[in-house]
Parts: structure tokens; sequence; C-alpha cells
């Protein structure tokens, strides 16, 4: 008999002896108590497990919250991204013509050229990548329709202008009613990169 053999029948020969010392109603007491003490402890087992399920569905669901809020930046940003690059074609494109121009063909193209009275550049600022200049445009004896118009045509051009003041007055003489229209316009164009190799 090897000797894992030999001592598993001393141990069992020591329970053994140990119970029958004792009456049957504590016998029956000590195999309860074994009983629920190996009961409790699987009880035991089965509640921590199901917390480190609990905790891991928690750690999954956590995850997949910050995977979904990384796909909806990502997916802004690409949408910035590409609307980045539309501005930019848009100023590069217009970047050989200047508000002045561009107003002037406006009012020629709505047939109020003759009442474009002046253009006057008020200010450049700019933050590195883009200029802005701000100008005062002035025009006169208008009509409602012709007003519109001309607002349209510069409004829905692709040109990168920002109407930043808008002022209309109305006049009578001799019994016809035109308009006096101000406005600052702001021109954006991107500003060429300096330097190169040394």
């Amino acid at each position: 008999m090897s000797i894992i053999g030999t001592g598993f029948s001393n141990i069992q020969d020591g329970v053994a002896d140990a119970l029958g010392r004792f009456t049957p109603r504590d016998r029956y007491l000590i195999v309860g108590l074994g009983v629920t003490v190996i009961c409790s402890g699987l009880l035991m087992s089965v509640l921590a497990a199901d917390r480190t399920i609990q905790g891991l569905e928690s750690e999954v669901v956590n995850q997949r919250q910050t995977l979904d809020n990384l796909s909806v930046l990502l997916s802004d940003h690409v949408q910035a991204v590409e609307k980045a690059q539309e501005i930019e074609t848009t100023l590069a494109e217009s970047s050989s013509t200047d508000l002045s121009a561009f107003l002037e063909q406006s009012a020629e193209s709505t047939g109020v050229s003759d009442r474009l009275n002046s253009v006057n550049e008020k200010s450049t600022s700019s933050d590195g990548v883009l200029e802005e200049k701000l100008y005062a445009v002035s025009l006169s004896k208008l009509q409602l329709e012709e007003l519109a118009g001309f607002l349209w045509e510069i409004e829905s051009a692709s040109f990168p202008l920002q109407i930043q003041t808008l002022k209309v007055k109305t006049r009578k003489v001799a019994g016809e009613i035109t308009l006096r229209l101000d406005m600052d316009v702001s021109a954006f164009s991107l500003i060429e990169p300096t330097g190169g190799e040394g």
C-alpha cells in the first residue's frame, strides 16, 4: 500500500473513532454542521462568481459605450475634415478675385452696377491661416426687388464672404421711394504658407 493510501486510511480511521465517541444525536449535529459549512462555501463561491460576472458584464457595457462614443467622434471628425476641405477648395477657387471685383460682377448681373457707390476696405485681420478683410459697401436708389436680387446674388454664390452688418434706409424723392443699402462685409482668403528648405 502506498504512503498516500495509508495516510488516507489513517484519516478515515481517526474520523470513525472520533465519531464513534459521540452519541447518535451529536453525530447528526456534526454531519449537519459539516454539510452546512460545505453548502455555505459553495453558496459563497457562487455569489462571488456572480459578482465577478456582473462586474465583467458592466465592464463590457462600458467598453461598448466608449466604442460607440469613439465612433461618433470619428464620424464627426471625418465630417469636419470634409467640410474643411470644401472650405479650403472654395477659398482657393476665389483667391484670384477680390471682393470689389466680385461685388461689381454681382451688381452688373443684377442690373444695379450704376448704383454701387463704393466698396472700401476698412480693416484686415488674420489668425495665421485665414485672412479676413472687412469692407464697407454702399448702394443707393434701389427698388425692393433689386435689393433682394442683389443680396440673393452675393449670398448664393460660392464666394467666401459674410455680411457682418446690414442697414437699409428709405428715401422718398418726387413721390418715388428708393432704398439705400449700407453693409459691412467680410471676405476671407487663405494665407499662403511661407518658408522652405534652408
